[in-house]
């Protein structure tokens, strides 16, 4: 594909970023988490370093950094992913990234930063004045204090 004329780098990086996620959902975390980090190291200058379009190539990373117990940096990639999407003004995104935030630092033992992060995405989801997100994260910061409580 590199070698090809026919395709752009952005559709070089597509086709990377989506045979990165395959590798992922097979359980090949390793190689997924090795090629989204070229698909990010070249997508950065392409695109520029805060590009909305890195959202979902960080997701990725966060998601394989996981699998492979790298919290750290599950944590770094969730971080980068949270600041792009706020100065993006995503607001979805912005939830999912706290969620995901939240869910780490509570597997990480940071019950407060947990909570932190979820009461935030409620606060986020509750701005959006959309009564479904409102609810979905105002249960999950439920689940988030029952467990907590357990």
């Amino acid at each position: 594909m590199d070698a090809a004329d026919d395709f752009t780098e952005n559709q070089r990086l597509g086709v990377r970023e989506r045979l990165g996620y395959c590798l992922h959902e097979v359980g090949r975390f390793a190689e997924a988490r090795t090629l989204n980090e070229i698909v990010l190291a070249r997508g950065a200058p392409l695109f520029g370093q805060d590009s909305p379009k890195l959202m979902v190539v960080l997701t990725n990373l966060a998601q394989s950094c996981h699998e492979l117990k790298d919290m750290g940096g599950a944590r770094s990639y969730l971080d980068r992913w949270l600041a792009i999407a706020m100065h993006a003004g995503a607001t979805e995104q912005i939830e999912q990234a706290l969620f995901q935030e939240g869910v780490l630092a509570f597997e990480t033992g940071a019950p407060d930063e947990a909570r932190a992060f979820m009461q935030t995405r409620v606060l986020v989801a509750t701005q959006s004045g959309d009564a479904e997100r409102i609810q979905t994260a105002r249960q999950d910061l439920d689940i988030l204090e029952q467990k907590l409580r357990d």
